[in-house]
């Protein structure tokens, strides 16, 4: 990214975090935010600033005037036009999960998990449906764990945010068939045990005692790291209760 574009994107997001900061229970220039990048998402033909415009509109956190706005958007983006249209609406996406509109949950559970959608849309909609708390997409997500692949890291994830043990039987399993396989050798099987372990600590599950006491016996520092802070997790847990 050139130093003009990435001056450009801070200062749209300096705008943007503009828009929901507050004084007292009022955030006071939130809408005229959202209203201000309206604008400027209209105007603008070029693509890596319209993109940067949409990441910054999920800084305006609650804001209806962002959200109506991208939802119409929406309504006019065909996913599988191009690689451009695909990305936009990934980018939308994105944007619901920050600007944390639970109204989103619906339409992007009913839209953007069916089995025609791009995998790139499909991802960021699993993560975003995490990031809304929207535990309807439970079942999605575990067949997402199912499907391998970056999905399934995503989706772990994305339970571990809905605080859902749907999934902790098969992940226990997945972890298990990849520790089998070499070691976590592989550096897709080091994001998969940090999505798993991820998981498990955050739901105080049993299973993550085993894999932090496994763990911090590798020879790779960066699975040690994982073990302690899954250790201290497990501690904070233990004392909640």
């Amino acid at each position: 990214m050139e130093a003009r574009e990435t001056e450009r994107v801070r200062i749209l997001m300096e705008l943007g975090r503009l828009g929901h900061k507050r004084v007292g229970d009022t955030p006071v220039y939130r809408e005229a935010v959202a209203r201000t990048f309206v604008e400027l998402y209209n105007l603008s033909v070029w693509w890596p600033e319209k993109r940067a415009i949409l990441r910054a509109m999920g800084e305006c956190r609650g804001s209806e005037v962002v959200f109506r706005y991208l939802l119409r958007t929406l309504d006019t983006v065909d996913i599988h036009e191009n690689e451009e249209s695909i990305e936009t609406v990934a980018a939308i996406l994105d944007a619901f999960g920050r600007i944390r509109m639970p109204t989103a949950g619906p339409i992007i559970l009913r839209r953007y998990l069916q089995p025609d959608v791009p995998d790139p849309i499909k991802l960021q909609a699993l993560e975003v449906l995490g990031h809304l708390g929207f535990n309807e997409c439970e079942p999605d997500l575990i067949e997402a764990i199912e499907a391998g692949g970056e999905a399934r890291n995503v989706a772990i994830y994305a339970l571990s945010e809905l605080a859902s043990d749907g999934g902790a039987v098969r992940v226990v399993e997945v972890l298990e068939q990849a520790w089998a396989q070499g070691e976590l050798e592989f550096d897709h099987d080091r994001e998969l045990v940090r999505a798993g372990l991820t998981y498990l600590c955050t739901l105080g599950n049993q299973s993550a005692l085993g894999w932090v006491e496994r763990l911090l016996y590798t020879h790779e520092p960066d699975l040690r790291s994982l073990a302690l802070w899954g250790r201290g997790v497990l501690a904070q847990t233990q004392r909640g209760d």
